[in-house]
């Protein structure tokens, strides 16, 4: 516990930076305790020597751990909101790989607005040199600065009391899926990027709707396990899943949310409306293997709810 804490500080400190410095004002202060001695006074000249002798042990032993340390492990940087390549580079600048999950996902990675919202290590860990920290990228990161809390909004309880459902045409290997909104909904509008983007109509904000939709999302993960790759502990892999606006109407900027239905994260718009999303996921195991897979999902109003299933 000692020494796990020990590795927080000096890995958290940088002391590895400062070795240079602690070495050369010990080897100063030991220069002056050695000059101090005199003759003839051998108690004042013991204690001298002494002390001389603790202080360059404690250095010596202090830069030994701060080496070990340094060459061992690697404190996780904080790479939330940094673009694809300043990632990769703070990554590797403490030892660590980076990866991308669900890089199919992303249209242009060099874009400035592409950036980063979840790291499957916590910033400011402590983890192995080398390990391997992956990260998810929102394309839409740019509406984080207009959220669509310029709504004018009013909650209106759910009526119908029904639970959410879907349903979905698995005649392909990428489905097409249809999920009605019929819970909880907020009306509103707005206009935002000097009226590029415009929208009118049902709005779920993402405490509303994330509990509710990551049932149907573990479901529909479920299914598709058990008819693509029925071999596959799906209790033993981690997963990533990320619900992507892709309509012209439905962006949004995306959060994480940490599922319990699953072991894993997913990541989910911080508003849905009705449009077309892609659903990707992967599912990693201890090995670095994954496994991914896409379907298209339609959010409907319950007017416009037709079955898909052929």
């Amino acid at each position: 516990m000692i020494m796990n804490e020990l590795a927080v500080f000096l890995l958290r400190t940088k002391a590895i930076d400062d070795l240079p410095l602690i070495v050369s004002i010990v080897s100063i202060v030991a220069s002056i305790l050695l000059t101090a001695t005199k003759s003839g006074e051998k108690q004042r000249n013991v204690v001298l020597i002494t002390l001389t002798g603790i202080l360059c042990v404690a250095c010596f032993g202090i830069s030994a751990i701060t080496i070990h340390y340094n060459n061992e492990y690697s404190l996780v940087p904080d790479i939330y909101g940094m673009t694809y390549d300043d990632a990769l580079s703070s990554l590797r600048n403490v030892g660590l790989d980076g990866r991308l999950a669900l890089a199919s996902t992303n249209e242009d990675l060099a874009n400035a607005d592409t950036r980063v919202v979840w790291q499957s290590k916590e910033a400011g860990s402590i983890i192995d040199k080398g390990s391997n920290v992956m990260f998810v990228i929102d394309d839409n990161f740019a509406l984080e600065s207009f959220p669509l809390s310029a709504f004018t909004t009013a909650e209106e309880p759910n009526t119908t009391g029904r639970e959410w459902y879907w349903d979905a045409d698995k005649s392909e290997e990428n489905w097409e899926i249809k999920v009605p909104i019929n819970q909880f909904s907020v009306q509103g509008s707005t206009k935002i990027l000097n009226g590029v983007y415009k929208y009118s109509g049902a709005v779920f904000t993402l405490d509303l709707y994330s509990t509710d939709m990551n049932s149907i999302l573990s479901e529909i993960i479920d299914q598709t396990c058990a008819q693509y790759a029925p071999d596959l502990s799906i209790a033993d892999m981690y997963l990533i899943g990320k619900l992507i606006p892709a309509g012209d109407t439905n962006q949004s900027a995306l959060d994480s949310f940490s599922t319990s239905l699953t072991h894993g994260i997913m990541i989910l718009p911080k508003y849905l409306m009705e449009g077309k999303y892609q659903f990707a996921f992967c599912l990693c195991d201890k090995d670095g293997n994954s496994y991914e897979w896409r379907h298209a999902i339609m959010v409907v109003s319950n007017e416009d709810w037709t079955s898909v299933t052929p």
